[in-house]
């Protein structure tokens, strides 16, 4: 299966790298919903730790650390008017998602910032209320490795979890994790978010956008699809992705296909 990441040309120079690929994941309160990662938790987990408690759980299996989500978005849509629309994108990115699963699951270190932040790697659900959240995450749990911690493996989940509105971005994601932990000695302990890996860029209203990078294989990279009907704009933005990509050390065969239903918009080339 393949999944896709619609986004501009420019920040597509800043995912190829020398031989590498590297996706930016932002940290929660800066997604299009600042409230996405939470959608689950008031639901979920007080009824989870409550469910632990009457199951006999040992102090160990309740421990609870506040978790951080950072994220990358990828959708199973191809080619599709509303992603275009969406994103106001210009190329859609085409990846294996089963080289990204596999690399998630075997903690791939070359390469890769699982040497650093441990990757999660899943689909995205979205039940319509409480309900339907509670089956969802207990389907979710369910097939998660398990280890004495069930109350952090949880909290791994929940990004997973999102509003039925965005149904139709048939979201896969990529992310990692800062957490609340302590910070200072004696007296002046005290418990806060400590960041981890992350880099800033400024945005143009004085806001800071936080983001890890996630470094992906080169094999997981399958194509690219531009978001321009005109075929005279298309070869020559195809002819100098290509350079980038020689550029980059990036030698495999790419498919590079113009878009069938995406918008028209102005890539002022």
């Amino acid at each position: 299966m393949n999944v896709y990441h619609y986004t501009s040309l420019d920040a597509v120079r800043g995912i190829l790298r020398d031989k590498d690929i590297c996706f930016w994941g932002t940290r929660y309160d800066s997604l299009n919903d600042p409230t996405d990662c939470a959608y689950a938790e008031e639901d979920i987990l007080p009824e989870f730790k409550e469910f632990l408690k009457e199951t006999g759980a040992d102090e160990n299996e309740l421990e609870d650390i506040e978790t951080y989500p950072y994220v990358v978005s990828f959708s199973r849509i191809e080619d599709d008017f509303n992603m275009w629309r969406m994103y106001n994108a210009e190329i859609a990115i085409e990846l294996d998602a089963e080289v990204i699963k596999n690399m998630v699951e075997a903690k791939y270190e070359k390469n890769s910032i699982a040497s650093q932040d441990e990757l999660f790697w899943g689909e995205c659900k979205y039940p319509k209320g409480k309900k339907e959240k509670h089956k969802v995450f207990t389907e979710l749990y369910n097939n998660t490795q398990l280890t004495d911690k069930p109350v952090m493996e949880a909290r791994e989940i929940l990004p997973l979890i999102k509003r039925p509105e965005f149904a139709n971005e048939n979201e896969y994601r990529l992310y990692a994790f800062d957490y609340n932990l302590g910070v200072g000695d004696g007296e002046n302990m005290r418990k806060c978010e400590v960041p981890h890996n992350i880099y800033t860029k400024c945005i143009r209203n004085k806001d800071f956008i936080l983001y890890k990078e996630f470094h992906l294989p080169v094999d997981s990279l399958k194509g690219f699809i531009i978001n321009v009907r005109d075929d005279v704009y298309f070869e020559k933005v195809k002819s100098h992705l290509q350079l980038i990509l020689l550029s980059s050390n990036i030698m495999k065969e790419m498919n590079i296909r113009k878009t069938k239903t995406g918008q028209f918009i102005n890539l002022n080339i």
